[in-house]
């Protein structure tokens, strides 16, 4: 057998389990100890996937589902994370725009900048409204905000 061949196997066992061995060698299930009715299902070239694979082989249909629904929504949270990340710096980007030599921001001029921005979500209020509340920005007039 030539080097650059697979020369790992992934084989299964009449019993439903997977294990590894090496080419050449007599395999024999190591759950039922069965050495006939087995079946090469891949060749692997390294050993470390090939125990990747016996591994995932070997996990219950329940539990691989329920691993990538988890790792489905980690990628999700994610995801949103640095979506948010993104849409935090776009809007304080928009507030720094919209203010005028004095300091002073003005609804109209913030809500032009959130509109060429694209920026729908979160509203013009939902937006002055969180700053407000964290102390970032006070009112200062009906329609207008200064930095504190």
């Amino acid at each position: 057998m030539n080097e650059d061949e697979n020369r790992w196997l992934l084989i299964i066992c009449q019993c439903g389990n997977h294990f590894g061995s090496f080419h050449g060698k007599k395999a024999i299930c190591n759950m039922c100890g069965e050495s006939n009715n087995l079946k090469t299902k891949k060749s692997f070239s390294d050993s470390n996937k090939l125990a990747e694979a016996v591994s995932e082989a070997n996990i219950p249909t329940e539990i691989l589902t329920e691993i990538e629904k988890r790792m489905s929504e980690e990628e999700k949270i994610k995801n949103n994370f640095y979506k948010s990340e993104n849409r935090v710096e776009k809007i304080h980007s928009v507030l720094k725009k919209s203010t005028d030599e004095d300091g002073i921001m003005k609804k109209e001029k913030i809500s032009q900048n959130l509109s060429n921005q694209g920026i729908e979500s979160p509203t013009f209020d939902q937006i002055m409204g969180m700053a407000e509340e964290q102390g970032i920005v006070i009112r200062c007039s009906i329609d207008s905000w200064r930095w504190v």
